[in-house]
């Protein structure tokens, strides 16, 4: 009670007319901090902390990196220049920074809500170290955002005290995201081709791979793109984007990311390799696979919707594209892709469908696998 009531007299109450011959006479450090206390006395000094006596008599009192056991009042007792002596003292109040405040990275998709916890019961809100933003509300030991917006991104940190009088902050990170500012938002990436993802942010972005930095046939333009060259295994995974928007002459930083899948190509999966069918016959392009498979016609393109003539279905471990009516739109190269859910296993696979018009003098026509 008497470490409190000094402390409360140090932080609310006016100094007094003399000058004290200890400096500083009160600081606030965080855990782990280097503090130098300083005694002008012209005798040798004689500290205490907490009312025990130090072994040391230096005129600078000096904690390497204080603990939380340092916190107190420490006391010198000195002579000063006109032989009297004194006995002034330097409250140290520690700051501890935990992890209270939950979660600790937030990534919060524009116009959603979201809160942060802090596990304390009687704590004051800070962002960036300053009064909080609107749309934020304080109940208890819970801050809400609502209509999260860029103004938003940012450290939130919740203050308080613990039952020993010892003070702690604890910091987490909001990132605002905006899947808008990338293009595509996922790419299946056949291994030894290039891809590039563009990335609309106002300043040149910062890029990273699975919260790491990008590979070395990754690279950075100017024209705010990610060019990745002859791409392998090691290249599949989420790329972020950390750039910043202008909003009424203020710039706001967000996040906005690509998921980039490298697939295996397999010649075996799909039969027959090359086909051909008249206008209007159909057509089965069939696919093996356990898990589930996504189809693409040329060059990634969606597989063609005319007049509902085709349609996938599984059976048994094979997919089967069926194209009741071919038309000549229907000519092209068809791609299986199949992924697992974990990602831990992707493939592809293509065959060719060639249609073509009917004549009085064609031959049945005769498709190998």
């Amino acid at each position: 009670m008497f470490l409190l009531v000094l402390i409360l007299l140090a932080l609310f109450v006016p100094s007094p007319l003399f000058c004290s011959n200890v400096k500083p006479e009160s600081q606030t450090v965080t855990v782990g901090s280097k503090v130098t206390i300083t005694c002008n006395s012209y005798s040798t000094p004689f500290w205490y902390h907490n009312s025990k006596l130090l072994d040391t008599i230096e005129l600078e009192l000096v904690l390497d990196k204080v603990k939380k056991s340092d916190r107190g009042v420490y006391v010198c007792r000195g002579i000063d220049s006109e032989g009297i002596e004194f006995l002034d003292s330097s409250i140290l109040i520690l700051i501890v920074k935990e992890d209270r405040l939950q979660p600790k990275t937030n990534r919060v998709e524009l116009r959603k809500t979201t809160l942060f916890q802090c596990d304390s019961g009687d704590v004051t809100f800070k962002f960036n170290g300053n009064e909080l933003p609107k749309n934020s509300w304080v109940n208890g030991s819970t801050l809400v955002i609502y209509e999260v917006n860029y103004y938003h991104n940012g450290i939130y940190s919740c203050h308080g005290t613990d039952k020993t009088f010892l003070y702690f902050i604890a910091e987490a990170e909001l990132i605002v995201v905006d899947q808008r500012k990338i293009q595509p938002s996922s790419i299946n990436a056949r291994q030894h081709s290039n891809v590039s993802i563009y990335c609309l942010s106002h300043t040149l972005p910062k890029w990273l791979l699975n919260g790491k930095m990008i590979p070395s046939n990754a690279e950075a333009t100017n024209d705010r793109r990610l060019i990745i060259e002859d791409v392998q295994f090691y290249n599949e995974g989420l790329y972020e984007c950390l750039g910043r928007v202008k909003v009424r002459k203020h710039y706001y930083e967000f996040s906005a990311s690509s998921y980039v899948s490298v697939l295996i190509l397999d010649h075996k999966k799909m039969f027959p390799p090359h086909q051909q069918v008249y206008i209007g016959q159909m057509a089965l392009i069939k696919c093996i696979s356990d898990i589930p498979v996504e189809w693409t016609f040329d060059t990634d393109k969606e597989v063609p919707t005319n007049v509902d003539t085709m349609q996938s279905m599984k059976n048994l471990g094979m997919y089967i594209l069926n194209i009741k009516k071919a038309t000549k739109q229907n000519t092209g190269t068809y791609r299986c892709i199949g992924k697992d859910e974990d990602g831990g296993y992707a493939f592809h696979s293509y065959a060719k469908l060639q249609v073509i018009r009917k004549t009085c003098k064609s031959p049945e026509l005769k498709n190998g696998t």
